[in-house]
């Protein structure tokens, strides 16, 4: 019981001797174009080509953010990011997260025994915006020939930042029940949503995103499978 105790003491005070040593930046990767992507019921999509991808590592250890040790990790942390190469870094995080610890160790070994290392973790930050595009549908309570009525909205669902690089968005309902079969949206402050109310959603909808670049992206968006099998059951 004491030496289970004192193994555990001991234990936890190498531990508060563990300091985390910040995110370390180890390079830029250009890539091919961002691809369409389509996750569960919501269409995804790009803005940015080509893509670019920055590349960090957090490190944490004793004796690693000392002052005297600083230039010393820094640069092993840059002969291993080497070593490993950045696409290798890129195209598996996990994998290369764990050879690059124990090549960093090796690195300090020579260079500085005294600093260990406790555990390294590659981030990757891609400059892809990822525009998502969501269709909802609310019952308005009211009967019309064919059925229940319901008011449906699309809009882009994404955050403050990736909205602001859109200029204009327009909606394409190819279906001869719609009046206005051409709508634009332009405001940003909506999520540039657009509505209209009727009894049932549209498997195709053509749209196109107007970049503030001078780019423009389509997608064909699929409001059925958005709004998911269940979507009439919503009051």
């Amino acid at each position: 019981m004491i030496s289970r105790f004192y193994r555990l003491f001991i234990g936890l005070v190498a531990f508060n001797n563990i300091a985390l040593s910040g995110e370390y930046p180890v390079g830029k990767l250009v890539l091919p174009p961002c691809t369409k992507v389509e996750y569960k019921n919501q269409i995804v999509f790009p803005g940015v080509n080509p893509q670019q991808m920055k590349l960090s590592v957090f490190v944490t250890g004793k004796n690693i953010d000392t002052p005297e040790n600083q230039d010393v990790v820094r640069q092993c942390i840059k002969e291993t990011s080497s070593s490993i190469g950045l696409n290798v870094m890129a195209s598996d995080t996990a994998g290369a997260s764990a050879l690059f610890k124990q090549t960093l160790e090796q690195c300090l070994r020579s260079k500085a025994p005294h600093v260990r290392v406790a555990s390294a973790f590659i981030k990757t930050q891609s400059s892809c915006a990822w525009y998502e595009l969501k269709a909802t549908a609310q019952a308005t309570g009211r009967q019309i020939s064919i059925g229940p009525e319901y008011k449906f909205t699309i809009f882009i669902n994404s955050p403050p930042n990736v909205l602001d690089t859109i200029e204009k968005i327009t909606y394409d309902f190819n279906h001869p029940t719609f009046n206005k079969p051409h709508r634009e949206a332009t405001d940003a402050s909506t999520r540039f949503e657009i509505q209209y109310v009727g009894w049932g959603c549209l498997d195709l909808v053509d749209v196109k995103i107007f970049l503030k670049d001078g780019t423009m992206q389509t997608v064909e968006f699929d409001m059925c499978k958005s709004l998911g099998s269940d979507w009439k059951s919503n009051p």
